[in-house]
């Protein structure tokens, strides 16, 4: 199986505070948010108006993405101490996020703009091919946040340099077939959320210790991430504050990802059993089902579950378990957290190269 290499020591530290399920004090729903910080100031306004982000977002549709990653220039604005607490609270809760990307990796493939590139590139519609793709998707990941993404010949911005070739590849192929425009700005957003909008939403609720600092330090951190994948300001989530990124993402879940789970586009099933019996090839055990990670995603959201198996309850059961067991256990989690640095030291001697998938 040919996979990526992961380099870059990783550090874990138990102590780390307790989440937070408010932001300033306040319900994120009820939040109203006022934008000083940054390049692209918001108005005022009230989460209750539904859109007002998107529709922001939206203007990015017909726009490509940038070459950050191909540049050496470190911008003037990065706070590299605060880029590297961002790195430094993923590796001390790895196993938690990674979890929490992918049951947002199987409710994000019901997005129409996220799943067609996919079914496009056919790299992931079986089993095998499907749990390639998402090991190498997440070395890439893990590679950003364990590596030095800021020199031009490190192996981490050599992975943003191949994601952003992909992505390239994939767009002019594309509209090879058709005249719409495939990941654009718009579309980016909207992976950006993918990755980390779950989260900074529901931190405690997938068993990850967080303060407030973290999470504003892990937002800074996909700030620039963002930049470095060709990201505009206008359509990088993360440019503002903590707040507002919080709002973007409860917006792309209510108006985009909870209605398009109820009314799923085609090829979402086939490529998300694809996707959980690939994962499910690691362990020799049918441990996911896109129903059960689908509905355990839903039921943290507080929102009306898929219809499921009573086997499915099961495993929702064991996912809320095996969370619960990582952020109430601190053995429990070094335990998890060592045993994804073990995989990450397996995958150590493998290589990047010009055709691997994302």
């Amino acid at each position: 199986m040919d996979i990526p290499e992961i380099t870059g020591s990783v550090y874990y530290d138990p102590t780390v505070s307790q989440a937070c399920y408010t932001v300033a004090g306040k319900p994120v729903d009820k939040l109203l948010v006022k934008e000083t910080k940054g390049d692209n100031q918001m108005d005022t306004h009230s989460e209750e108006t539904s859109g007002y982000y998107l529709k922001k977002l939206a203007k990015g549709d017909n726009k490509i993405t940038l070459t950050n990653c191909y540049s050496e220039a470190i911008p003037d604005k990065l706070d590299l101490e605060r880029f590297e607490r961002g790195q430094q609270f993923f590796r001390q809760n790895i196993s938690a996020c990674l979890f929490t990307m992918m049951c947002s990796l199987v409710c994000g493939l019901c997005v129409t703009n996220l799943l067609e590139p996919l079914v496009f590139t056919g790299k992931s519609d079986t089993p095998q091919k499907s749990l390639i793709r998402y090991l190498k998707t997440m070395a890439h990941v893990v590679q950003w946040h364990c590596g030095n993404v800021w020199d031009i010949n490190s192996k981490a911005r050599k992975s943003l340099q191949i994601v952003c070739g992909l992505h390239d590849r994939t767009r002019v192929d594309m509209m090879k077939k058709t005249e719409k425009l495939y990941v654009s700005q718009y579309d980016m957003s909207l992976v950006q959320a993918g990755f980390m909008g779950a989260i900074i939403m529901y931190p405690k609720q997938f068993g990850i210790k967080a303060s407030q600092n973290d999470l504003k330090d892990y937002v800074y951190f996909w700030r620039w991430i963002g930049y470095l994948l060709g990201m505009e300001d206008s359509n990088n989530i993360c440019v503002n504050s903590l707040e507002e990124a919080i709002a973007i993402c409860h917006e792309i879940e209510n108006d985009i990802v909870y209605p398009a789970l109820h009314k799923p586009p085609p090829h979402f099933h086939h490529m998300a059993k694809a996707f959980t019996d690939g994962s499910n090839i690691l362990r020799n055990f049918k441990f996911f089902t896109p129903e059960s990670v689908v509905s355990f995603s839903l039921d943290l959201a507080k929102k009306e579950r898929l219809p499921h198996s009573f086997v499915d309850k099961i495993r929702i059961i064991f996912f809320k378990v095996f969370v619960n067991l990582i952020y109430y256990s601190s053995l429990f989690r070094n335990f998890m957290n060592r045993n994804i640095e073990h995989l990450c030291l397996a995958l150590q001697d493998k290589r990047f190269d010009a055709g691997d998938g994302k």
